[in-house]
């Protein structure tokens, strides 16, 4: 529906109207003989733009929704709805319109939610007086709007201070507010419902309300408030302890802000913040010094982001003084630049600790001392971007431990005491781009029994397995861009539930972990790209369960691919070969007897010289389902045996000879696969 038509007017009995979600862009003047409408929902009528004027005559309505609508300012006379209870979007005030605030005067039914928007507009303060919005005990929510340009400041004080709202009000937003200072009212503990308030980009403003006296706040979010410098005693407020409902803080985008100083009341019933849970910190670059985490004794999620504070502290000036959060399950950090760690060799005791995050930490070097004291329910820990961190400490001992990632940490060795990591319910082990690890925990079948996934990817020095290598419940193997690597222990890699191996660009890999077929017997997946210097398969060959081998890059073992005993895994279904970086010359592919014929998929790519497939050996691949011929430039034709009955898929991508012969109907050789179903070529169907 694009217009309502002006007979709309006919309808003097209607009571509820919905043009929710419909095109229309303007409505008629004739609606406002609608007497006895009671509900006209408008909402998400993106190209509605303006009320008519007569909207006003509309006297008996008490449900107005404008929501996603392009309404930029209200109609006149609005104020006579008297009974209007809800009004869903803004109530929008324009440069020509700020006057219309009156109107809200007339608003004393009004319940639930009210956004003004367009504050800035307002010509004369007095005019927000008028709106009487400390009248409405129905609301609870409001929102207050500016445009955030700060070029009366005076004026915008005033007229946030005439918008004094009823003290019903359970949550309330200020966005954009242009003035310097707060008025008394915001902070004052007569607020005695309000749960939720929110200051965002409310930039000129250089202190801050004495937000703690309100007496049940549970949730309180500061955003942009970029002249502010200290958070200090006036936050808090004449209350004792201050924030005592608060349980979500969350400070963002302050860029001024330096000193964030506490009251002394720490702990016990009268301490500051006794029911604070989530505290959240980001984007305030110059917020420096100490954090005092004993000030949140019931914290329970605590996150830090881009911010310069240097510890994690205790309030107490002493030497390794202990942290207790006994609440706290999950700590944060990201681009914490300065952060060493914890002040004085303390130890953060979080006995309910699951989660640790630590990114971008450039100065921290280690974890708290007696981890296996102080943290023992950590079940996942994620260090990356630390370029300092160094060890583990010499208790590495998290008996609850269940995912270890380190990624990124250029100084990373590895563990200390020996080299053991006690972490018998780990089950991811991941490390990425850590320069300078060269091998991996001792007693590993002790250390780690529950291990099911091993990354170890872009390690530069990383050089070999501990020769005691048991990893009884390891199911996945990943080993990537790690050209030091030169391979498995002499016993071979001992893990009978391993499924998959992924391999690739370790340059120095000379072998695969010996007797793979009886050690890895149940090894599914393996692929292994572009290690030079791999020349066979282990003595005994492949276990028999696998199904997919992958091989590129590797020019000597595809040079003796003759050797690669497929024909004996009976398992086999997927098979991929890329002769890339190959130096030997093939022309005809597959060799006599190279393929098993269980085969259901083939790929075959970069073979720079081939120009024949051999038919008579696809002939006895009756399974095939899948054919995939990549980048091989001199392939001339296909088989004139034709391919395989079997095939569904077809898929020949840059062999440039090739292409034309394919072409449906035109192609020559196009007689040989018309009866393939599906036919890709260059990543187009044809």
């Amino acid at each position: 529906m694009k217009e309502l038509p002006d007979s709309v007017s006919n309808l003097k009995h209607l009571r509820y109207l919905n043009l929710c979600w419909t095109s229309i862009k303007k409505l008629p003047e004739t609606i406002g003989s609608l007497c006895n409408l009671q509900t006209l929902l408008l909402s998400e009528c993106k190209d509605l733009s303006e009320l008519p004027a007569t909207l006003s005559r509309l006297i008996n309505l008490r449900h107005l929704d404008i929501t996603g609508t392009k309404i930029k300012s209200m109609s006149l006379h609005l104020g006579k709805l008297k009974d209007l209870q809800t009004l869903g979007g803004a109530f929008v005030l324009d440069k020509h319109t700020g006057r219309n605030i009156v109107e809200l005067k007339g608003f004393q039914q009004l319940r639930g939610t009210l956004h003004i928007s367009g504050l800035h507009n307002i010509v004369h303060a007095k005019d927000a007086l008028e709106a009487k919005m400390g009248d409405k005990k129905h609301l609870s929510e409001v929102t207050l709007k500016w445009d955030g340009c700060g070029d009366d400041s005076q004026k915008d004080n005033a007229v946030l201070r005439n918008l004094q709202p009823h003290t019903n009000l359970e949550v309330l937003t200020i966005e954009r507010y242009g003035g310097t200072t707060f008025p008394s009212w915001l902070g004052d503990d007569s607020f005695n419902n309000l749960v939720s308030l929110r200051l965002e980009d409310c930039r000129y403003c250089f202190s801050m309300p004495p937000l703690g006296q309100l007496p049940f706040l549970k949730r309180l979010e500061i955003e942009g408030l970029n002249g502010v410098e200290l958070v200090g005693s006036e936050f808090y407020g004449e209350a004792k302890p201050a924030f005592r409902s608060l349980e979500y803080l969350r400070f963002q985008w302050m860029q001024e802000w330096q000193e964030w100083s506490f009251t002394g009341r720490i702990g016990g019933e009268g301490g500051d913040f006794p029911n604070l849970r989530e505290l959240s910190v980001k984007f305030c670059p110059k917020l420096t010094g100490k954090l005092q985490l004993d000030c949140f004794p019931r914290l329970e999620l605590l996150t830090l982001w881009s911010v310069n504070i240097e510890s994690l502290a205790s309030s107490q000036e002493c030497d390794e003084c202990h942290i207790e959060l006994p609440c706290l399950r999950e700590l944060q950090t990201m681009n914490c630049r300065n952060l060493i760690g914890f002040v004085g060799g303390g130890v953060l005791l979080a006995p309910k600790l699951t989660v640790l995050s630590m990114f971008g930490c450039k100065n921290l070097w280690s974890l708290p001392e007696e981890m296996h004291i102080s943290l023992p329910s950590a079940r996942f820990i994620h260090i990356e971007n630390c370029e300092e961190f160094e060890w583990f400490p010499r208790e590495s001992e998290l008996l609850s431990l269940r995912q270890l990632r380190m990624s990124e940490c250029a100084h990373f060795l590895g563990f200390r005491n020996g080299g053991r990591l006690m972490v018998p319910k780990l089950t991811s082990l991941k490390f990425c781009r850590c320069e300078k690890l060269r091998t991996l925990p001792e007693e590993m079948l002790i250390s780690l029994p529950c291990l099911q996934s091993l990354s170890i990817q872009e390690c530069k020095e990383f050089e070999a397995f501990p020769e005691e290598c048991n990893l009884p419940s390891l199911e996945n193997l990943k080993i990537l861009d790690c050209p030091n690597f030169v391979g498995f222990p002499h016993g071979g890699l001992h893990a009978p539930n391993l499924t998959k191996i992924d391999m690739r660009e370790c340059e120095k890999l000379r072998s695969l972990p010996a007797d793979m077929h009886s050690l890895v017997p149940s090894l599914e997946f393996l692929s292994i790209s572009y290690c030079p210097e791999l020349e066979s398969f282990p003595e005994g060959g492949l276990p028999a369960k696998l199904e997919l081998l992958k091989i590129g890059g590797c020019k000597k073992l595809i040079a003796n691919r003759m050797q690669w005993g497929l024909q004996r895994l009976t398992s086999l279904r997927r098979l991929g070969v890329g002769f890339f970086e190959c130096e030997d010359v093939v022309e005809s592919f597959p060799e006599e007897g190279l393929l098993p014929a269980t085969l259901t998929s083939l790929s075959v790519s970069g073979i720079l010289d081939l120009k024949v497939i051999d038919g008579n050996e696809l002939r006895h691949l009756i399974s095939l389902e899948k054919f995939r011929i990549f980048f091989c430039p001199q392939l001339q034709r296909l088989p004139d045996e034709g391919l395989p009955t079997s095939l569904s898929l077809l898929e020949i991508w840059d062999c440039n000879l090739l292409t034309p012969r394919c072409q449906r109907e035109t192609g020559e050789d196009w007689p040989k696969i018309a009866h393939i179903p599906n036919i890709i070529i260059d990543q187009k169907k044809i």
